[in-house]
């Protein structure tokens, strides 16, 4: 049963992440927020599709080819929802040596994936879940990664939070709580490949898209 909600989470996720990454973009494709909010939503979709077919699949080989591109999309959400935070909060200009720095990271982790078992080795078997990554020699520096990029842009939204007013005041808390969901319930997937513990967390992230949209558009409400 609990598989069965985590699988309805992440379609529902992805499906919602699309509708709302295109709506965003829609309503101004020439926002730089817009664009970025557009491209972190289709990174999550690339994550959801590939999430779904390597866990449910039924052959192991069939999973650990799905599970880079699981990975592919996991490596894009941390600096696209980041460098977004930072547009939104109209701060490019000062942070863009810090989003090239990371940009290079993202590449260089990007290569890594696909030429080495550094990040992950192939995927594994768990009773009642399914088929999970197999976490590779240096998959603790990802992991670092994945949490470090959201956790500073977190720090940015409580920092907009405290020493803004009226709607920007707001808009600050809805994508706070927002990446506080997102990524505290997507992180519960690397308890199943590390300590076969499973991802509760993963059945919350759908709100994560639809919080953000809100947040972006208050101001239109």
């Amino acid at each position: 049963m609990l598989k069965i909600l985590v699988n309805f989470s992440t379609a529902l996720t992805g499906i919602v992440s699309f509708v709302l990454g295109v709506y965003t973009l829609y309503r101004n494709p020439k926002g730089r927020a817009n664009k970025m909010w557009f491209l972190t939503s289709m990174a999550i979709v690339i994550w959801n599709i590939g999430y779904l077919v390597s866990t449910n699949t039924q052959t192991e080989a069939i999973s650990a080819r799905w599970v880079y591109l699981t990975y592919f999309g996991v490596l894009l959400i941390p600096i696209f929802s980041m460098h977004f935070v930072i547009s939104f909060l109209r701060q490019e200009k000062r942070k863009k040596y810090l989003l090239i720095v990371c940009y290079i990271i993202t590449l260089l982790a990007l290569i890594l994936l696909y030429t080495t078992n550094f990040i992950i080795k192939g995927t594994s078997y768990t009773a009642g879940f399914g088929f999970n990554e197999d976490p590779g020699k240096y998959f603790w520096v990802f992991l670092i990664f994945f949490f470090s990029l959201p956790v500073y842009a977190t720090y940015l939204l409580i920092k907009s939070y405290l020493h803004s007013d009226g709607i920007t005041k707001k808009q600050s808390l809805y994508l706070l709580l927002a990446f506080l969901i997102g990524f505290s319930g997507g992180g519960t997937n690397y308890l199943t490949g590390t300590l076969g513990i499973f991802p509760y967390g993963q059945m919350l992230v759908f709100l994560f898209p639809i919080i953000i949209t809100y947040g972006i558009f208050l101001k239109k409400y």
